[in-house]
């Protein structure tokens, strides 16, 4: 490749390979001619949220990365047209000034535009360019010194130069046009022109989401700038998109921008996706926008991720047009429709040129072949997701790719400990996207496509060739039905194909992960799902499992020394080698374990010798172990493979040694299967070894990395982007021995670089799942990763729960002074609320958190106080109390909800119940034992699976940073708010809160079709202690503070209105909303909850 452009330069697709030359576009705006008059009279055609005329396959829009709701104040005094003024105010904002591109091309007539008066003016900043990205797709694409200009990566060491503020021309134009500055558009000369034009477009299209249908959608953040045809195949265009760019018509409620940390996941997860060999979107820059603040859980700041794929068209294009039930908005008559004609030229596009059907001859019917071979290029996607233990997250049909690429990465994971059951979007509460179940997400997806061309196969099932124009404009509904009965006769041929190709695929991969050439249909059954087996049972790590058997070899099992030594020991006893040798290598594996910087012993019942959790990642690996025979030393290869296999971070030692039986277990099948392969292939074992590591990666991208690197760009966007760099750097290139894997030397020798890449290659100290044995009730507990308590530290803690109702209605944010006929729907409303909470515990009070772990992101914290200052919270709750640790007699416990409200459910009927810190299995517990009121002593014990925060992990856990409240209102009845706000959620999914001084509370939504609201007069506003006055209360008391909030953050907190006796709303205008439930009233209290209700979500694709 020789000659390259600059992005302003860069080489459109001829007309017949432009999308927006031979799709639909919005009537409102047919050309780019009428887009650009739009822009100039009209601008709020693209900033609206609305639906689009049926036929439509998409809009233009242009980007206008700016906070919204827009700050729109018109002049004071002045009598305006306010219709008038905000078309004005955005227009000053949209791209009309021309201005010169870097480099002009005779034959690309694109132009540059910004808005006039610098009104798009901002701080950009590129945070990261992928050279993977831009190699693969956009080879011929000039970026200037975007590299030099971001710096090396380095884990070690933060970039620490000075911002380079120097103009480079090709790259400065990069940055404009990414981040929504500049924009590329070719005006034609006027409306009769027979040149069309080319502006960027968003894509319309509708979808299922957790399985109900949620009319249109579209892209609400995305934007295509433009399509450039690959250098090296013409016939394959890639399309440049900016996720973050701003509203479209399809934003709905929300803002279309994005936050740092979904761009630098999507930035990062797109890479490392790609490079493990499963297709996939591709990434080529970060821009971070500091100066544009977005309202989320908390205030964050807006940045652009560009993305780039042959087409972003998806699952939910077609079934925008053939809905399976209209959707009505009030005053607004239904929404989109049916639209056959739309739905032949999308399927004409996507075969032609998206697809490319090789085999498909001029005339011939086309549409079940399309369907077929959506059906085969997904499922080769998802049997590289459940090859690498991939979980996307949000399968919904709007986020399936037509071409079988990973599409849209919100959140999704990477296997840690393996668990077949695991759900990495913590919102998916039912598991409908677990790991386990992405395979019938697919074929759900597939049928949902299937569903909505069905006519369309049936008519040319009948028909015998191609539909044509207007091919179902005359057909009646009992026409349409007929053959969408005939098109469905292929569903169970669509599912086979998907189980056919995923079968295949799967086994395939499964294969080159364990080095094994020979097909055998006895693999699945044999091997490879017995190891699955063993991991699911132990918690074995996914990917570090497979990448220590990249060493293992057959004659590892077959160690005459070990084997002879225990078959001495023991005679009689040596008929099985390598279950002889288990016990040497135990004992070896044993000896690892006695270190205390791995682990050390669990407390026993009332015996509390150990301390806190630690959580330090470990950067050494494990000990090599070696056979010491007659003085001389040897290597033991087996042993240093099961402590790779059953680290103590992951392992307990009481469970290390079923652990290892079974791995033996396996190993000796896997060892006959390798021999056998090796006899047909004749591959010696290093070419074994290199080929497995070549398909097994050091390097994941854990999400425990993912945290860690957010964490750090966030914190100095500059300085931090060379790990950004580096991160970005390993998550290409996987497989590489990150982290001097092969170096022998001890950690203090190698560079901090390498010791730094070793970390990042490591399980993290993250929480880890659950063993697979324990107790019934724990199975949604939290598990620290290096779960060993440190025998340094002493901590004590036993307390007499005099009413547990006190906890229970505390623990589930309720009020409620007694256990009644409520207290099923005390737990259900826990168990929405939060999967975990945190005790934080001290001699003066007991504190309980539960952070928001769903993108509604409520956050609640308790606390306690009596109105008698001698009397504390502990007063309210137990009879005796104490407490006792190093660390300042503060302990702070994770708990998972669920056993622990079976715990309180359990002890109701009690008189007494005894709380304290105890071990069961090796494991810390809340055990509460509970004492009947017979007379004879009757106890019963439940214990419940406990996280040892540390100090600094606990540190962390902060209340979310507020302004100070503008208002506080005592709210009327909670249950009368949760039914106000239900029927709202019907139709929007934003509510506005607000309220007056002189006592006025109003929830609203609106939407471009209809307003409701509901308004409260004469609520009480509370005296608040220590809070002077404010003036401008008096001054204008009509004034309206408020926040626009997420219906169901809202309905969320709603849920405990059952228990609330009083509630008070502190509202921070257009922040958050503090709502603080009091158990009893508010001038006589046991304790206080509050929860934190952010402003707005990020919720629009």
């Amino acid at each position: 490749m020789s000659h390259k452009f600059t992005i302003g330069s860069l080489p459109l697709p001829p007309l017949s390979q432009t999308l927006t030359h031979n799709l639909t576009p919005d009537p409102v705006q047919p050309s780019v001619y009428a887009f650009y008059q739009n822009l100039t009279s009209k601008p709020s055609a693209q900033r609206r949220s609305r639906i689009l005329h049926p036929s439509s396959h998409f809009s233009y829009v242009a980007p206008l990365p700016l906070p919204f709701p827009y700050c729109i104040v018109s002049p004071e005094g002045e009598d305006i047209d306010k219709n008038e003024f905000i078309e004005k105010w955005l227009g000053n904002h949209e791209p009309l000034e021309q201005v010169p591109l870097v480099s002009e091309v005779p034959e690309n007539k694109l132009r540059k535009y910004t808005a006039p008066g610098g009104t798009r003016d901002q701080k950009r900043i590129l945070l990261g360019i992928s050279t993977t990205g831009l190699q693969d797709c956009l080879p011929h694409l000039d970026v200037g010194d975007a590299f030099e200009h971001v710096g090396p990566g380095s884990l070690s060491q933060s970039d620490k130069r000075e911002q380079d503020d120097t103009d480079n021309a090709a790259r400065q134009e990069l940055i404009d046009i990414l981040s929504g500055h500049s924009v590329l558009m070719y005006i034609p000369p006027s409306a009769e022109s027979e040149e069309k034009g080319y502006a960027a477009w968003s894509l319309r299209y509708s979808g299922h989401q957790f399985g109900t249908w949620a009319g249109q959608l579209g892209d609400g953040r995305a934007i295509s700038l433009l399509a450039t045809p690959h250098p090296d195949d013409p016939s394959t265009t890639y399309e440049i998109q900016i996720k973050g760019g701003g509203r479209t018509p399809f934003s709905r409620g929300a803002d279309g921008l994005a936050v740092l940390r979904s761009s630098i996941r999507e930035f990062l997860g797109a890479e490392a996706v790609y490079a493990l060999g499963i297709p996939s979107t591709r990434s080529l820059t970060l821009i971070s926008l500091p100066d544009l603040p977005v309202a989320r859980e908390r205030l964050e700041y807006a940045s652009i991720a560009t993305r780039l794929a042959p087409s972003f068209l998806r699952i939910g294009n077609f079934e925008t047009f053939n809905p399976p039930q209209e959707m009505f908005y009030l005053f607004g008559g239904p929404a989109g429709g049916k639209d056959w004609e739309g739905m032949r030229i999308l399927g004409e596009w996507v075969v032609k040129r998206v697809l490319k059907l090789k085999d498909l001859g001029e005339g011939e019917a086309w549409c079940k072949k399309m369907v077929l071979e959506v059906a085969r290029l997904n499922a080769e996607m998802l049997a590289g997701w459940q090859t690498y233990g991939f979980m996307h997250g949000v399968m919904n049909t709007d986020n399936i790719s037509l071409l079988g690429l990973t599409i849209d990465y919100g959140p999704y994971a990477f296997m840690d400990v393996y668990d077949y059951n695991h759900i990495c979007n913590h919102s998916d509460d039912g598991g409908r996207y677990s790991y386990k179940m992405q395979p019938t997400m697919i074929i759900y997806a597939l049928r949902a496509l299937l569903d909505a061309v069905a006519p369309l196969i049936g008519a040319e099932l009948e028909l015998g060739h191609a539909v044509g124009p207007g091919w179902a404009k005359d057909a009646s509904d009992e026409q349409i039905s007929e053959w969408s009965k005939k098109g469905l006769e292929i569903r169970d041929e669509v599912d086979e194909a998907v189980q056919s190709v995923f079968g295949k695929r799967y086994k395939e991969l499964m294969r080159k992960r364990l080095g094994l050439k020979k097909e055998d249909d006895r693999d699945l059954q044999n091997i490879i799902q017995p190891l699955l087996n063993v991991m699911q049972s132990h918690g074995l790590d996914f990917h570090t499992t497979f990448r220590a058997l990249c060493r293992f070899r057959p004659e590892h099992l077959d160690d005459d020394d070990v084997a002879d030594s225990q078959a001495n020991e023991e005679p009689g006893k040596g008929k099985d080698k390598t279950l002889d040798a288990y016990a040497h290598v135990l004992q070896e594996l044993e000896s690892v374990d006695k270190s205390p910087a791995l682990t050390c012993p669990l407390p026993d019942g009332d015996t509390l010798a150990g301390a806190k959790f630690t959580t330090q990642p470990k950067l050494e690996p494990a000990s090599d172990i070696a056979i010491v025979t007659n003085g001389t030393t040897t290597p033991n290869p087996l042993a240093n493979l099961l402590a790779r296999l059953t680290p103590p971070d992951l392992i307990s030692p009481a469970s290390r040694e079923l652990a290892c039986r079974d791995i033996l277990t396996w190993l000796e099948t896997y060892a006959a299967r390798i021999i056998e392969d090796r006899e047909e292939h004749g591959q010696s074992y290093e070419e074994r070894e290199r080929e497995m590591r070549s398909a097994n990666p050091r390097f994941v991208l854990r999400q425990w990395v993912l945290e860690e690197v957010i964490a750090t760009v966030d914190k100095d966007p500059i300085r931090g982007r060379s790990v950004l760099m580096k991160t970005l750097e390993m998550a290409t290139k996987p497989f590489e021995p990150w982290g001097a894997e092969d170096d022998d030397r001890p950690e203090s020798e190698l560079s901090e670089e390498e010791r730094a890449e070793r970390r990042f290659c490591g399980v993290g100290a993250q929480t880890r799942q659950l063993p697979r044995d324990l107790p019934p009730g724990t199975n949604n507990a939290r598990i620290g990763a290096t779960s060993p308590l440190n025998p340094a530290t002493s901590m004590r803690f036993r307390a007499c729960i005099d009413e547990v109702s006190t906890l229970s209605s505390t623990c589930y944010a309720s009020s409620s002074a007694a256990v009644d006929s409520h207290n099923t729907e005390i737990v259900q409303t826990m168990e929405k609320l939060s999967k975990r909470c945190i005790f934080k515990m001290n001699e003066a009070s007991v504190q309980i958190i539960c952070l928001g772990e769903t993108d509604v992101g409520v956050q609640i914290w308790s606390c306690g106080e009596k109105k008698d200052p001698s009397a504390t919270f502990q007063d309210s709750m137990f009879s005796e109390y104490r407490i006792q640790s190093n660390a300042n007699n503060m302990i702070s416990l994770e708990v998972s909800t669920e056993p622990l409200s079976q715990a309180l459910r359990s002890a109701s009927a009690a008189q007494d119940v005894i709380v304290k810190l105890a071990k069961k299995n090796d494991q810390p517990v809340f055990s509460f034992e509970a004492q009947t009121e017979a007379g004879k002593k009757m106890v019963v014990t439940h214990d419940v699976r406990i996280t040892v925060m540390k100090t600094t992990e606990i540190e962390q856990v902060k209340e979310p940073l507020c302004p100070p409240p503008d208002l506080h209102l005592i709210l009327p009845p909670l249950k009368e708010l949760r039914t106000i706000v239900e029927h709202m959620q019907r139709l929007s999914d934003v509510v506005a809160m607000s309220a007056t001084p002189q006592g006025e509370l109003v929830l609203a939504i609106q939407t471009d079709d209809v307003r409701v609201s509901t308004t409260w007069e004469n609520c009480q506003r509370p005296i608040v202690e220590g809070e002077a006055p404010n003036p401008e209360h008096e001054e204008n008391p009509n004034k309206k503070y408020g926040a626009l909030v997420a219906v169901k953050s809202l309905i969320k907190f709603l849920t405990c209105h059952m228990f609330s006796n009083s509630t008070v709303a502190s509202i921070c205008a257009n922040f958050c909303i503090i709502m603080y439930v009091y158990i009893g009233s508010v001038t006589d209290t046991g304790g206080v909850i509050t929860f934190y209700i952010p402003a707005r979500l990020d919720d629009a694709e």
